[in-house]
């Protein structure tokens, strides 16, 4: 008997990981494993929720895709740190989609904002991500 594996469709990543958050604030997380999207928050301390399943279509991953790349997140760099705060917001992303790959983390900082800037951006690179992935998981990620 052959057994035939179902082909991934192209849309869907090889591989998406993308956690937010600290001890004292609200923590997020995405990840895609067999096939599908999963989401799961927690208010503080890691206290997580059970997972959520989002269930974007072809053409929700499609405007994903588009954001991404505006976003330039392909590009971001390994690490974003402000050594200046010791505590506070922590996230990392690591994806993989069509032969391109980024593995990106910070510590109070972001591609796109400022330097020093330990607030979550508003705008730029790291906030047109984030907002592409809420819209992805049916608007379940805040910040």
């Amino acid at each position: 008997m052959t057994h035939h594996r179902t082909k991934r469709p192209d849309y869907l990543p090889a591989r998406l990981h993308f956690d937010i958050g600290g001890f004292i604030a609200e923590c997020h997380e995405v990840h895609l494993q067999d096939g599908h999207l999963r989401y799961r928050r927690a208010p503080g301390a890691y206290a997580w929720s059970s997972e959520t399943l989002c269930n974007p279509d072809e053409k929700q991953w499609e405007e994903f895709w588009r954001a991404v790349d505006t976003a330039g997140a392909w590009d971001w760099a390994r690490q974003y740190v402000n050594p200046g705060v010791c505590d506070g917001t922590q996230w990392s992303l690591n994806m993989k989609h069509k032969g391109r790959s980024v593995r990106s983390e910070g510590s109070n900082a972001y591609p796109g904002g400022a330097e020093m800037d330990c607030d979550l951006p508003a705008a730029g690179s790291f906030a047109q991500f984030l907002h592409a992935l809420r819209l992805l998981c049916g608007g379940k990620i805040t910040s």
